[in-house]
């Protein structure tokens, strides 16, 4: 169609367009009116990957901003979580960043949203974390914990937890003695919360037995820590001797600093040794929970000494001679020099107390000298409750006739102090073991380590304490 001619000061240019075509004029006029409008384009937000379930108190909350169309500009992004706002601004390439704390074993509604400095908004993003930092335990077991005289035909031990727990590869169900794994067969329930461990044959004699967990931890990533032990009954053993030792006031302290109250009184009660097979087990007991450890106040630790040839009172003075004769207040009629017997041939120390140089190991030591000996073995006694004890082979201290005298001294100290508990007991245990010469490793003794020299940890008024 034609356009008549108009007067020149009202001449116009009009483009013809096919029907259905805006003019290039006409589109950038829409353009303009959306922006008198306010439509200054979207931002879109992205978030990084986030934990849907955690055990920390706060969790960091990152991703990035678009914007369309792309154009430079100032983008602010609110995160709020109920009562919080966190506010960060977003970097050159729209990524940001913000920590929101999070409601104590509940859950937490985290909403974002971003503008930007024209007016450009996002849609909200919700979001819901769950705050747990509460571990899993043990509920139940059977036996129950830290029992004691458990029969030895216990068909099964038996766990349940408060919570579903994710083991690591190397993780689980862990049922031991002395740190070796006991054969046997385990079943879990359908809901993954009880576990049932049917040993392969009969329980030991005068044993104590660990049960519990390793690598394991809930979906938060709180670790199952808890653990459980019982010791078994001396019924079956194939010898026993009981000690015990009443609540007196016969303990010493060596070093005259009158006890504080910050350390716990060695008060060693009872011991029992029994014969299970060819292996040598101790059981002894305090008058309180003990752990070991060489940082604890209330630590176990016993030195029990060993003359397995049962000759006269001529051998070496061994270390209860040293400890008794320096304290402040020795036993009645001790000498400080005589032994009950203390044989050059086989006079042995199981040192029950936790030695950081040797990876918090118990020792074996082979008496070689004046108030002297070598370390002939390692191991990692079992510790349940009052309860702390061993077992070893006879092969590690031979004897002429597999039999042995004892002396048992309750110890525990600090940097400075040293404290001691003897049993009044002492005597002759007819275990009828076999003779093993020379003295060899064997089952729980981890590491031989024949000719290391014997070190007492010094302390301060060591003097006082002739073995080093």
């Amino acid at each position: 169609m034609d356009v008549p001619r108009l007067g020149r000061s009202n001449r116009t240019t009009v483009t013809r367009v096919a029907a259905g075509q805006w003019p290039l004029a006409a589109i950038a006029l829409v353009a303009g009116l959306a922006a008198c409008s306010g439509e200054q384009g979207v931002l879109t937000v992205s978030l990084d990957p986030y934990p849907k379930i955690t055990n920390a108190a706060t969790v960091p909350i990152t991703g990035v901003v678009t914007r369309m169309p792309v154009k430079a500009s100032r983008i602010i992004v609110n995160a709020t979580a109920g009562t919080t706002t966190k506010v960060d601004t977003a970097d050159g390439t729209g990524h940001f960043g913000v920590t929101i704390p999070l409601t104590a074993n509940g859950s937490t509604q985290i909403s974002l949203s971003a503008a930007d400095e024209t007016g450009a908004t996002s849609e909200a993003v919700a979001i819901t974390i769950q705050q747990d930092n509460q571990a899993p335990t043990i509920t139940q077991s059977t036996p129950a914990d830290v029992a004691d005289n458990v029969p030895l035909n216990t068909s099964s031990v038996q766990l349940i937890l408060s919570e579903k727990v994710i083991f690591s590869t190397a993780g689980g169900f862990r049922f031991t003695r002395q740190g070796v794994p006991v054969p046997g067969s385990l079943s879990v329930s359908a809901d993954s919360l009880t576990f049932t461990f049917t040993p392969s044959g009969a329980l030991s004699p005068n044993a104590i037995y660990g049960v519990g967990f390793t690598g394991g931890a809930d979906a938060a990533g709180n670790a199952l820590t808890s653990s459980r032990c019982f010791i078994t009954t001396l019924t079956g053993a194939t010898r026993s001797n009981t000690f015990t030792d009443p609540p007196a006031t016969e303990k010493y302290d060596l070093f005259g600093t009158s006890f504080p109250a910050s350390i716990a009184l060695p008060d060693l009660v009872a011991a029992r040794f029994a014969r299970d097979g060819s292996l040598f087990s101790a059981i002894f007991q305090f008058g309180g929970v003990r752990t070991f450890s060489n940082t604890a106040n209330d630590r176990a630790g016993v030195l029990l000494d060993l003359d397995v040839d049962q000759d006269s009172l001529t051998g070496f003075i061994t270390i209860k001679d040293s400890l008794l004769k320096g304290s402040a207040n020795p036993p009645s009629g001790y000498n400080g020099f005589d032994t009950l017997s203390s044989g050059i041939k086989a006079e042995y120390l199981i040192d029950l107390e936790p030695d950081p140089g040797h990876g918090d190991s118990a020792e074996v030591v082979r008496y070689s000298g004046y108030a002297a000996g070598s370390i002939t073995g390692l191991f990692v006694p079992g510790v349940c409750g009052t309860f702390m004890g061993f077992a070893l082979p006879w092969s590690a201290f031979g004897s002429e006739d597999g039999n042995v005298n004892v002396l048992a001294v309750g110890i525990n100290g600090t940097s400075t102090d040293l404290y001691i508990d003897p049993m009044p007991t002492k005597g002759h245990l007819a275990l009828s073991l076999a003779a093993a010469s020379p003295p060899a490793p064997g089952p729980y003794l981890t590491a031989a380590r024949t000719g290391v020299p014997y070190v007492r940890r010094p302390r301060v008024r060591a003097p006082l304490l002739p073995i080093r």
